[in-house]
């Protein structure tokens, strides 16, 4: 992942390698994952998460926690 300020300049970028990631959702979930923590230790307010899947993205933006057993 790049992290980018306001003026577009790249501020950080990392790369983490996970192993037996059993799908395409998974995959971009845990980038999601990723990105939550850097901005985090970053301490930023706010963190936009760009990406190439839209169940992905909705999926991290809804408010509501669901549980499945």
């Amino acid at each position: 992942m790049v992290a980018q300020g306001q003026n577009g300049e790249i501020t950080v970028s990392k790369s983490t390698l996970h192993s037996n990631v059993s799908s395409p959702f998974v995959a971009e979930a845990l980038a999601c994952l990723e990105a939550t923590k850097l901005g985090i230790s970053m301490g930023l307010n706010s963190v936009t998460m760009m990406g190439d899947s839209k169940t992905i993205i909705n999926k991290c933006k809804t408010e509501a926690r669901v549980n499945r057993f």
